[in-house]
């Protein structure tokens, strides 16, 4: 019976059946239609990730259940669940919270990353992103420094005349950023321009442009760089590993017929 149990909890079909079901239901109930059908269907999937839960804790022991990235994300989203479980059978002392159990109901929509588990590849991918991640650590630091050092002149030079861009700190971090990212980068200078004169107004254009020039196009293009180089660095990998296994083969070939290596000259280009 146990078994029984673990084979149909480790059924990747299953699982994504009833992935797809909970995320259906969240759709439905966002739409505001209601009905006992989609309740049950709701509290079914609920249901069946608890004992996934449990069967997996049961078999493989509590604490190499959370060992795995995948059952950490699964479990904890099946303990925010509980709330919603909570109110089905007590709903007199979660009634008085419902905003809050709603709110923790719909981080179960974090449970459709489980399906990119089973795409191909994607733990090569995973791996590659956290790989450019780190990489790219050094010049994301800094693209972000220099992000907040134009927001803090900015703020302090247009907070009066751009309020909507530059009222705050903040505001004036996602404005900046909103440059980084090449969206508003004709807006936003030309917002600022238009208080001023003329000559001021260029002087201002050329400033928000050597912004963007620093920021959108020197600093992301290194980022996107690194992570490009990043998610294909596979495919050299893999090239090199054919590349050595074929240098063994032909040293292999060398060694039985008696011959050595370094009597085959490199050819020159």
């Amino acid at each position: 019976m146990n078994n029984l149990l673990y084979r149909i909890f480790i059924n990747d079909r299953i699982i994504n059946v009833a992935i797809l079901l909970n995320i259906t239901t969240i759709v439905i109930e966002e739409y505001g239609y209601s009905s006992p059908i989609v309740t049950f269907v709701d509290y079914t999937t609920i249901f069946f990730f608890i004992f996934e839960m449990l069967v997996k804790q049961a078999k493989n022991g509590f604490l190499n259940y959370w060992k795995m990235g995948w059952n950490r994300l699964d479990g904890s989203l099946v303990i925010l669940s509980l709330p919603s479980i909570g109110a089905l059978f007590f709903p007199h002392i979660f009634n008085s919270n419902a905003s809050f159990i709603l709110s923790l109901r719909i981080l179960r929509v974090f449970r459709f990353f489980r399906l990119t588990h089973f795409f191909p590849n994607f733990s090569a991918i995973a791996e590659n992103f956290k790989k450019a991640l780190r990489d790219a650590s050094a010049v994301i630091i800094i693209a972000f420094m220099i992000m907040i050092m134009f927001s803090l002149i900015c703020c302090s030079l247009f907070n009066q005349t751009t309020p909507e861009f530059f009222d705050t700190p903040s505001g004036s971090l996602y404005s900046i950023f909103r440059l980084f990212t090449i969206e508003g980068w004709y807006e936003i200078p030309d917002a600022v321009a238009s208080h001023y004169s003329p000559p001021i107004a260029a002087a201002i254009r050329c400033f928000f442009c050597f912004i963007l020039i620093l920021g959108g196009i020197i600093c992301m293009s290194l980022i996107n760089s690194i992570f490009v180089d990043a998610m294909v660095s596979d495919n050299n990998d893999e090239m090199i590993e054919k590349i050595n296994r074929l240098e063994q083969k032909i040293d292999t070939i060398l060694k039985e017929k008696n011959l050595d290596s370094n009597e085959f000259p490199e050819q020159k280009e």
